[in-house]
């Protein structure tokens, strides 16, 4: 028998979300869940029955929701959308009210508990949240939503999918708008969100843009910060 050496090339899989054959704890939520607990609060709240996870609306207040894992506050927990860390850089914290509206085109969220699989820096002593928007090459068609509150709370929401069209392109459009006095005291807050997504498929290769963006019409804050926004946008 001939004894020869076969040299083969590395192979690398990185990877920011998890399955059952990775050894870390993790739960996810599908977008069918989110449907039924979010409504239209902040969307940490969809987390809310997930054992080791708490979250909490804080003040009350559009954008004030707060979560931890495993007691871990976002400081050390790593907030990621479609794999790309959105968590400050210095101290790891993270304002939901940049953020409000996402749930409307979120497609899942996996929430990591402790040692995570993510391949990226992120401080996720605690653990990681991954949200996942709506794909372009779903089920074409439209959607809208419409929710009523009390407190004269009011969130209209449209959506549609391209579907993946026939020379590989797709595309993906959320809106949103909402207002609402608040049930606290000077909580009343409006505004608009926007989310679109637009992909193309190359061979095996995948490329995708996504862009999110919230404007605040109305928000409980200081008249301090009111007043120079106010002057911004002069």
């Amino acid at each position: 028998m001939n004894v020869e050496a076969v040299g083969l090339q590395q192979v690398e899989v990185v990877s920011s979300r998890s399955d059952e054959r990775a050894p870390v704890a993790f739960t996810t939520v599908t977008k069918q869940e989110m449907q039924l607990r979010l409504a239209s609060r902040d969307i940490p709240m969809a987390l809310e029955t997930i054992p080791g996870v708490y979250a909490s609306e804080q003040g009350g207040g559009a954008g004030d929701s707060r979560v931890t894992v495993r007691g871990f506050t976002a400081r050390n927990v790593g907030t990621l959308i479609n794999g790309v860390p959105v968590s400050d850089m210095e101290n790891g914290r993270l304002f939901w009210s940049n953020w409000d509206g996402l749930g409307d085109a979120a497609a899942s969220i996996q929430v990591q508990k402790g040692m995570s699989d993510v391949n990226v820096a992120v401080p996720a002593l605690g653990g990681t949240i991954n949200i996942i928007t709506d794909p372009a090459s779903g089920t074409r068609g439209g959607s809208f939503k419409q929710e009523i509150g009390s407190f004269g709370k009011i969130r209209s929401s449209l959506g549609y999918n391209s579907g993946k069209l026939k020379n590989g392109w797709g595309f993906t459009l959320a809106g949103s708008y909402k207002q609402g006095n608040g049930f606290v005291d000077q909580t009343w807050t409006e505004g608009y969100f926007y989310y679109a997504k637009l992909q193309k498929e190359i061979g095996n290769h995948l490329i995708s843009l996504s862009a999110v963006s919230y404007t605040h019409l109305r928000a409980h804050e200081t008249p301090e910060h009111l007043v120079c926004r106010l002057l911004l946008e002069k």
